[in-house]
């Protein structure tokens, strides 16, 4: 940092301006500068006098002064007063240099030191900046500027999209060329000039325009005897089009569309487009149009249809053509002509329809056709088309009939055509009654068969059949059919009570006319065979046609009115029912279903008629203990109620829950060496098996679900045995209710 340093004696004492530039107004061409006043000393010098320090530049102003008396105390050693600022104005280029100036005012000193502040120079705005297109890939750019600039920044708008720099050329430059132009685009320019205090404002800004890019999709169009001239698609930032008709321009600067009034009719016209951008600037020549000719007999009618292909007798066939013009006139007229191959040609004539339903015999028709625009002269014949007439093919579903007993359908129908044509194509619909399509298909070739992928439930459906050869469809064919499955044969069910278990043990089969049955009753709905545990007869209910075999069974044992599942897989199981009641007559059902769903039910009564009590658990409560020596039990019942006093009653409010409680306490004797009884072990195993809940059942058939803490066992003595000495033994256990699994 620059300073003015000053040192006297007596007293000994150093003075000083320490100064610069603080900061640059590019846009007002101003520095501003900042100033300290500083004075140090030791503490035993002194001055008592009065005394100025005084910080200014020369022709600007006064930065800032320290005054005081006494000037130097005793006791002082300095200060730094500051900062001061002072604005400098610059001159028309960008230059200020300045005279920095201490005075210093006190005893017999009155002295100035002074130093020279060069400030940097501040650029200036470029103006007069102006655009020379030498190309549409270079753009030149001049300006004019006051003072020295060490580069210059350029930025370019493209379409009067942001701003972007495209150049910052070096030196105290005034030109610059941009060679990343292209054409088709508006460009604007503007220009900042770069010094060693910044960069200043930007110039003003110059647009220049690049040739326009060739329209497309240019096409004429007759409109009387004139014609109209447009595109699909012009360019953007041009002032109007140049017209060229062939190789003459007959438009300049013109807006789209443009209309060619009166051109002459005898000559085609085609036209050409180019842009015209501001400044006259031109762009290409488009693609040209299609040709117009005002008056001239079209071309030869094309695209005839049918032609080559195959129609049926039953309905008039549609002969359609396209008008082929030169001139852009619509069809005026048109003759057509059509024979059998070999024969007399027959002759139509029409206006402006481009097409005619003709009644054909059968066979191999030869057609043509000529059309009129506005020109009284017909076009040449076109090319002959041939359309094959021929019968309409029929096809009869012949599967299913009016009966279906599948889940899955295959339909089958035959196809007839008169002339011995092949069928090329089929559909086929799968309906509900109603109509509404289940499945639609469609193939090709002659088969005479598909199965549909749906699946059918038993009701009324609808199958309806087309099939074609080339081009000419059949009438649909429709069957109306019922689905109803064939349900099998009952199932071979058994059941058996186990006193030894206490539990039932059944077993399943499908049903089959082999197997010995007991007919009890036969409904509408299903064959429905109910069986004792141990048939009387032995009857054979031979079935004909043999039912569909069963793919599934369930099994279902009655629990008041509700059927309690305990089977449900594949045909034929025996398995244990380890939940039954230990004396009643327990029905249980068996379901066999085929692939279809159809079912049959057959129904058994097991009797069982226990009279001891059993205690189960474990898995699948198949750990039971027999306890019949005549056992003590009671069952305590209730349900959750609590009294709560409330203020203003004299008595207890009783208030019900939700909670249900039944307790079984439980208490007889058994031995160790008796087959028909539990034994200790045996009731000590069941005790401790890891499940959490156990089944109580008595002669009355009560079916108890609950928990269970411990089993009490008390030796009570013994007596003699064959097997050896047999213990007896006391037992009591009590189970609380719980929910079933």
């Amino acid at each position: 940092m620059p300073e003015i340093s000053v040192s006297k004696s007596s007293p000994f004492v150093t003075f000083k301006l320490v100064y610069d530039r603080y900061s640059t107004n590019v846009g007002a061409n101003q520095s501003t500068v900042y100033a300290y006043n500083q004075m140090s000393k030791g503490s035993g010098s002194y001055f008592n006098g009065a005394g100025v320090q005084i910080a200014s530049i020369d022709g600007v102003g006064e930065l800032g002064r320290h005054s005081a008396s006494p000037f130097l105390p005793s006791g002082m050693t300095g200060w730094n007063d500051g900062p001061y600022f002072l604005t400098v104005n610059h001159d028309g280029n960008g230059n200020a240099s300045v005279t920095v100036r201490m005075t210093l005012t006190y005893g017999n000193i009155n002295e100035a030191h002074t130093a020279v502040l060069t400030l940097p120079t501040i650029p200036q705005t470029p103006s007069g900046l102006t655009l020379n297109r030498v190309s549409d890939t270079r753009i030149d750019l001049s300006w004019s500027k006051a003072g020295t600039t060490t580069s210059a920044v350029v930025h370019r708008q493209t379409d009067d999209g942001a701003w972007q720099q495209v150049g910052a050329p070096s030196g105290n430059v005034t030109s610059f060329s941009d060679t990343t132009a292209s054409e088709g685009h508006k460009y604007r320019y503007r220009v900042a000039g770069v010094a060693a205090a910044g960069t200043s404002a930007w110039s003003a800004t110059a647009t220049v325009y690049t040739s326009p890019v060739a329209p497309t999709g240019v096409s004429a169009t007759r409109s009387g005897m004139d014609i109209v001239v447009k595109a699909s698609t012009v360019p953007p930032f041009v002032t109007g089009f140049d017209v060229m008709d062939d190789t003459t321009v007959v438009a300049t600067n013109v807006s789209l569309p443009w209309t060619h009034v009166a051109p002459d009719p005898g000559v085609p016209h085609t036209y050409k487009l180019r842009g015209v951008a501001p400044g006259g600037v031109q762009g290409a020549w488009s693609a040209s149009s299609n040709t117009v000719q005002l008056i001239a007999p079209p071309a030869a009618p094309v695209n005839l249809a049918p032609n080559g292909a195959v129609r049926a007798s039953d309905a008039a066939v549609r002969l359609s053509w396209t008008h082929n013009p030169v001139d852009s006139s619509a069809q005026s007229a048109y003759e057509l002509q059509w024979r059998p191959v070999g024969g007399s040609w027959t002759t139509l004539t029409g206006a402006t329809a481009a097409f005619r339903d003709v009644s054909l015999p059968l066979g191999d028709v030869e057609w043509q056709v000529r059309t009129k625009g506005t020109d009284p002269a017909f076009s040449p014949w076109s090319a002959v088309a041939v359309v094959t007439v021929i019968t309409r093919p029929g096809v009869a579903i012949t599967q299913p009939d009016t009966d279906w007993d599948a889940s899955t359908l295959t339909v089958t129908w035959s196809w007839f055509q008169p002339e011995g044509r092949p069928q090329s194509s089929w559909e086929l619909e799968l309906q509900t009654a109603a109509g509404t399509v289940i499945e639609a298909r469609s193939g090709s070739g002659a088969t005479g068969s598909f199965t549909f992928t749906s699946r059918l439930a038993q009701g009324d459906f609808k199958v309806r059949a087309r099939a074609a050869t080339g081009d000419v469809m059949s009438l649909w064919a429709e069957q109306a059919f019922t689905v109803v499955f064939d349900p099998p044969a009952p199932p071979i069910f058994l059941g058996e009570w186990s006193e030894e278990n206490g539990v039932v043990t059944l077993t399943v089969a499908p049903g089959g006319i082999e197997g010995p049955i007991e007919v009890d009753d036969l409904t509408t709905g299903g064959r429905v065979v109910l069986w004792d545990a141990v048939p009387d007869t032995t009857d054979v209910q031979v079935v004909a046609p043999l039912p569909p075999a069963a793919v599934r069974m369930t099994v279902e044992r009655l629990s008041g009115t509700r059927w309690v599942p305990l089977m449900d897989g594949p045909a034929g199981a025996t398995f244990i029912d380890s939940r039954s009641p230990s004396y009643a007559d327990i029905v249980y059902r068996a379901t066999g279903f085929t692939a279809e769903g159809a079912a049959t039910v057959t129904e058994i009564i097991v009797p069982a008629r226990s009279g001891a009590l059993w205690l189960s658990g474990g898995a699948g409560f198949m750990t039971t203990c027999r306890l019949p020596f005549d056992p003590q039990y009671t069952i305590t019942a209730g349900r959750a109620r609590a009294s709560k006093q409330f203020a203003g009653r004299p008595l207890p409010v009783v208030l019900t829950g939700e909670a249900l409680e039944r307790i079984v306490a439980v208490t007889g004797s058994t031995s160790d060496l008796e087959d028909d009884t539990a034994s200790a072990d045996k009731l000590t195993e069941l005790a401790q098996v890891p499940e959490p809940l156990f089944l109580f059942r008595d002669p009355d058939g009560r079916r108890i679900f609950g928990g269970i803490g411990q089993i009490q066992l008390g030796r009570q003595g013994s007596e003699w045995h064959p097997d050896g000495w047999n213990s007896l033994w006391g037992y009591s256990f009590t189970l609380t209710e719980a929910t079933e699994e």
